[in-house]
């Protein structure tokens, strides 16, 4: 974590929508500015898009394949997502590498 803060048990379905970005999407998207508090839109399969705060502000990550680039991200807490969704996990481990 950058900045801000990661989801709450307080972010519920019926709670104000929010989401956390990485530092591409800041950099693309939103002008490099740190992104705490700035709203981006969501659109939503057949409904009127979603208005959210940004309230987190994270590192980029690599998802499939290190060479590739990396996207823009938003991250949404899952019971605020638009259903059916696919949920993942993403997980940071440490480890000696040996020559």
């Amino acid at each position: 974590m950058l900045a801000g803060r990661d989801f709450m048990s307080a972010d519920t379905a019926d709670s104000a929508p929010v989401a956390i970005v990485n530092e591409t999407f800041a950099r693309r998207l939103l002008g490099g500015r740190t992104p705490i508090g700035a709203r981006v839109r969501q659109a939503q399969s057949g409904r009127p898009f979603v208005e959210r705060e940004i309230v987190g502000y994270v590192k980029d990550a690599t998802y499939r394949d290190p060479r590739e680039a990396i996207p823009p991200t938003i991250y949404i807490p899952y019971v605020q997502q638009d259903a059916p969704s696919i949920m993942s996990l993403s997980v940071r481990t440490a480890s000696r590498r040996s020559s």
